[in-house]
């Protein structure tokens, strides 16, 4: 327990300034899924929910189509923009 005495750590969620803007550089400001620039989102790689950190590594531009059709799942999964339509 220690220090929090049994409590659960809690880490904010928001990302630092520096980061997003090397992420968005790295990405080039576009859906690393399907090379939007338009309603991008910051995706954790590792869900902050499972203990992904707000780092450029843990971090990618997608679209909000990707972003809100993943949830929580296997970041292995390809983006809902990538997925071919039938």
């Amino acid at each position: 327990e220690g220090a929090t005495q049994g409590k659960p750590i809690t880490v904010p969620r928001y990302i630092p300034v520096r980061v997003r803007q090397e992420v968005a550089a790295r990405d080039n400001r576009r859906c690393v899924g399907c090379g939007t620039k338009f309603n991008l989102h910051f995706d954790h790689i590792t869900p902050f929910s499972y203990g992904g950190p707000p780092t450029a590594e843990n971090l990618r531009l997608v679209c909000a189509r990707s972003n809100f059709a993943r949830g929580v799942t296997d970041p292995d999964l390809p983006l809902a923009c990538q997925k071919k339509r039938i």
